[in-house]
């Protein structure tokens, strides 16, 4: 079985909920991500991803500069503990309509889950049964 924490990205960048959606986008065009996870005296409340700016910035002619990123963030935002099994992950994000859950452990943020995450796994799953049935025959 695999778990969550195997398959998590650890590498979770963070920007504060009183920025602007123009240092948002800047900051995930230096660091080619698509998604932040908004904090507030340094813990995580919430999530942007580059949907939300094309939903809730651009479709309205909004000015980036001019928009906390408060106001445009998903939250509450939707965790997963580090320990849970992948099959749990996925069952939540098809429940809940997402495609990131960050990943907790002992209270604290320790990463996020993407779809992309999965399927990655699903495709070196299937590749493993594959190799096997090849070399059974």
């Amino acid at each position: 079985m695999t778990y969550v924490r195997e398959l998590m990205s650890k590498n979770v960048v963070m920007l504060d909920l009183e920025k602007t959606a123009y240092d948002a986008a800047r900051l995930m065009t230096e660091k080619d991500i698509s998604t932040l996870v908004i904090a507030k005296d340094n813990e995580p409340i919430g999530i942007v991803t580059e949907r939300d700016f094309v939903r809730r910035i651009c479709w309205k002619d909004m000015k980036s500069s001019q928009i906390k990123l408060r106001e445009i963030m998903s939250s509450p935002l939707i965790t997963i503990g580090s320990d849970m099994p992948i099959d749990i992950a996925a069952a939540t994000m098809a429940e809940r309509k997402i495609r990131r859950l960050v990943v907790v452990r002992d209270g604290k943020m320790s990463g996020i889950l993407t779809g992309t995450d999965l399927i990655k796994n699903l495709r070196e799953d299937w590749a493993r049964k594959l190799d096997f049935l090849i070399d059974s025959i």
